[in-house]
């Protein structure tokens, strides 16, 4: 009898624990995330528990992609500066408090505009002006970090180009408002509220700035989760995070980041959810105009669409192996950030750069009467010979991220630029591959820009090859989906084929350009 009683006891104890154990199972289950959706807290509320991470983001590039005007933001000069441009002198000045610029607003006239946000920290800094409807447009006079100036982008940006009131690029119209063309990226959980029957914009945010939840998605499940005992947090919930950002392919993780960091199309609304990047963004393809034939940077290219073609990403590298994700500083210096993988003894030696390392003796490289400076040491940088760059917004030197080999026949056959000419500007295409050739020898391996430009041709005769190229799971998938989109100046004839293998593609993007460039012609051959 006395067994039965301590067996009943044993099993009412089991009970009474096994139900709440139950339902606290299921309130971290995929059911209950379907049924209690999560919400954006802000950023501060993660500072309590992440103070390591808080301390690397604090002004970094992400902290300060926007914030309001105050002394400890803005790194402009207000103190009645004057900068001068086509004959109009602009002026800078602070008054009770506030910032304000005198400048040529709507239609060309001269007028005294109140800034209310900066936008962005190096090497350069813009600043929005709000006017009705909801507005924040992006002034086109901005400050030069570096060399601590006001400097128009109309110079560089649009030059040769002369911009009138009624152009769509002028600074007040549509080409240069914050909230339709800029805004999404620059601060966290954007929503950019447009009403199209009113044209008002109603555009808010949960942080100003790339927060937290930008890269982690919404965290009040996330505080729910942490709040409960050690022992009683659940393991397989991502700790409550909808975006999971670690134990995760390296292509999903260059995903993530792309949302923002590609060129693209959106697709409305961002939820910073995680989603399939094509649920939300359709990124641009590396091809004229916006980029050079062989897939090198041109215009505003950022970085997805250069790195996604690389070597480095097919073999599964990813962006925090070379940047730190909170402070989004390189986590090593020179040449030390490339030897995390590869071999210092086969190529951080002049047997392979064949120039001089940092701190040897030499002379510079002077070219353009002097302006122009490459000091003894540059030649061996990993990222001058495979990162080379160009200047955007006038003043802001970026890499292209799609990790080349030098290739100066590719400059004489396709006018497309190489690293070395980059350096040694002073002497030809000619030259530079002499030097190559003598040496790493004759061969030289194909290059999908070559039949990238000869498709943009129709050249029948290079056809085998991008069928070829398209095919290959060698083939970058961003490099597959450019092939198949200049493969619509062949006959249909060629390409009907190559399109409806390409449909049942298990790269999301190949099934999309396939899909867009399909023809009436294609259907009929099913």
């Amino acid at each position: 009898m006395k067994n039965w009683k301590i067996t009943g006891i044993i099993a009412t104890a089991i009970l009474v624990l096994a139900i709440p154990l139950y339902l606290l199972k299921g309130y971290f289950s995929g059911n209950h995330a379907i049924q209690k959706e999560a919400q954006f807290v802000g950023g501060k509320q993660c500072i309590e528990c992440h103070e390591p991470q808080y301390k690397l983001w604090k002004d970094s590039n992400h902290d300060k992609a926007m914030d309001t005007m105050s002394e400890f933001t803005v790194r402009g000069d207000f103190n009645n500066a004057e900068f001068e441009h086509n004959g109009f002198v602009h002026r800078f000045y602070k008054k009770d408090g506030k910032y304000f610029v005198h400048t040529l607003g709507k239609d060309g006239e001269p007028a005294d505009l109140e800034i209310t946000y900066t936008f962005g920290t190096k090497p350069l800094q813009q600043y929005l002006i709000p006017f009705e409807d909801g507005r924040l447009q992006c002034l086109p006079i901005a400050w030069d970090t570096i060399a601590n100036r006001w400097y128009h982008l109309y110079d560089s940006v649009y030059k040769g180009q002369d911009i009138k009131p009624d152009d769509w690029l002028y600074w007040t119209n549509n080409g240069q408002n914050w909230n339709g063309m800029c805004a999404e990226c620059h601060s966290t959980n954007l929503n950019k509220g447009f009403d199209p029957k009113t044209k008002v914009f109603n555009t808010t945010w949960s942080d100003i700035d790339v927060n937290c939840e930008a890269c982690h998605g919404p965290g009040s499940e996330h505080l729910e989760w942490a709040k409960l005992p050690e022992m009683a947090r659940p393991t397989d919930v991502n700790t409550g995070l909808i975006v999971q950002t670690s134990n995760i392919s390296s292509r999903k993780y260059v995903d993530q980041c792309a949302y923002c960091h590609a060129r693209r199309s959106g697709l409305g609304y961002y939820p910073n959810n995680g989603a399939a990047l094509l649920d939300h963004i359709v990124p641009g393809l590396p091809t004229p105009p916006n980029y050079f034939v062989d897939g090198q940077i041109l215009e505003e290219d950022y970085e997805h669409g250069s790195f996604t073609q690389s070597k480095m990403y097919m073999k599964g590298v990813k962006c925090n192996d070379c940047h730190n994700v909170h402070s989004l500083k390189l986590v090593k210096q020179g040449n030390d950030l490339c030897l995390q993988c590869h071999v210092r003894e086969n190529y951080d030696n002049y047997n392979h750069t064949f120039h001089k390392k940092i701190g040897e003796e030499g002379k510079d490289l002077v070219l353009q009467k002097g302006k122009k400076i490459v000091e003894v040491g540059e030649g061996s940088l990993c990222i001058n010979c495979h990162m080379t760059g160009k200047y955007y917004m006038g003043v802001h030197y970026r890499h292209d991220h799609s990790f080349r080999i030098p290739r100066p026949d590719l400059t004489i056959e396709l006018g497309t630029p190489n690293a070395c000419n980059q350096c040694h500007s002073d002497k030809t295409p000619q030259w530079s591959l002499d030097y190559v050739t003598k040496w790493y020898g004759e061969k030289k391996r194909t290059h999908y820009g070559t039949v990238l430009a000869a498709a943009r041709k129709g050249d029948i005769n290079s056809f085998p090859q991008l069928q070829s190229l398209v095919e290959s799971d060698l083939t970058p998938p961003i490099i597959r989906a450019s092939l198949l989109e200049m493969a619509n100046s062949y006959p249909s004839e060629l390409t009907s084929n190559v399109y409806n293998q390409a449909l049942g593609d298990t790269i999301p993007l190949v099934r999309l350009i396939a899909m867009n460039n399909y023809s009436t012609a294609d259907i009929a051959n099913l």
